[in-house]
């Protein structure tokens, strides 16, 4: 899986979310609400295999995947390509220094084939402290 990197922050309030590798470290111990918005174009697969797109919110320290969303299969439009904006949101318990990226994961048969990611102001994370 591709750790996807928002480039364009609005607030990053100590720095916490790094753009250039696409990982947010807790700076603190609490409870962090996740809300990622994603646009792209999924590429023209091969009628008959399953070309599945999910966007994965990972947990980097611990190697674990914390949660995934189905994002789209080419199969369904019979092999063609197609546009798709996923939004996914969760909250999770963190200690300070934990890491956390948002993943583009994808079925076997789509491996390798190319992503195109839609204008970076269509494409958004969001994370909130609430606790």
């Amino acid at each position: 899986p591709t750790a996807l990197r928002f480039p364009n922050v609005v607030t990053n309030t100590g720095t916490a979310y790094n753009t250039g590798t696409g990982i947010f470290t807790a700076p603190a111990n609490g409870i962090y609400e996740f809300t990622a918005t994603v646009s792209m174009q999924l590429p023209t697969g091969v009628t008959g295999t399953r070309n599945e797109y999910y966007i994965d919110l990972f947990n980097v320290t611990g190697a674990a995947r914390i949660q995934m969303v189905w994002f789209g299969d080419s199969n369904d439009t019979g092999g063609t390509g197609f546009n798709a904006t996923n939004i996914s949101s969760r909250k999770v318990e963190m200690t300070a220094g934990q890491q956390i990226s948002v993943r583009i994961a994808v079925t076997t048969a789509a491996a390798g084939r190319t992503l195109y990611i839609a204008d970076a102001a269509a494409n958004s994370l969001q994370v909130v402290r609430v606790k």
